[in-house]
């Protein structure tokens, strides 16, 4: 079985940062041997990055819905209906990524991808440091990102 977790976000973009530094969080406190962990900048890497993927976690930055430092645990289909907005900065968003992915994939596209988003201030999306409340959420996401990988 093959797993995986991306951040998403932009370097640079204080708390649209968050993904990457959940993924920096996986990363000190260790994965089983067949899960990896990826950076990525761009969503429309997507449709690659989850090819012949059996479990996928994203993690990224969302705008609403709750108070900022909220876990955010969504799907694909609620992201493709507009019921959640991750913060895209990104050319090509989430939705229209995975729908991408599906299309063309050569090996099998990932059909369990599992969605965490912290909920930010959309204020807060520059210089090169998280926001007190949104880098407090970060253990607690990595915590739920392993939960997901099990289910």
């Amino acid at each position: 079985m093959t797993r995986r977790v991306i951040g998403l976000g932009s370097l640079g973009g204080g708390d649209d940062g968050v993904g990457f530094a959940i993924s920096r969080r996986l990363r000190e406190v260790g994965l089983p041997e067949d899960v990896d962990v990826l950076d990525c900048r761009a969503p429309d890497r997507l449709s690659w990055l989850l090819d012949g993927v059996d479990v996928a976690v994203l993690v990224d930055a969302a705008v609403g819905r709750a108070e900022p430092g909220s876990l955010l645990q969504t799907t694909p289909e609620e992201i493709a209906n507009g019921d959640v907005t991750p913060l895209s900065s990104h050319g090509l968003g989430i939705g229209k990524a995975l729908a991408l992915g599906r299309s063309v994939s050569a090996h099998g596209f990932c059909e369990q991808v599992h969605l965490l988003a912290v909920v930010i201030d959309p204020r807060n999306v520059h210089g090169d440091e998280l926001s007190h409340t949104v880098a407090d959420a970060v253990p607690r996401a990595a915590a739920k990102v392993l939960q997901l990988l099990e289910t």
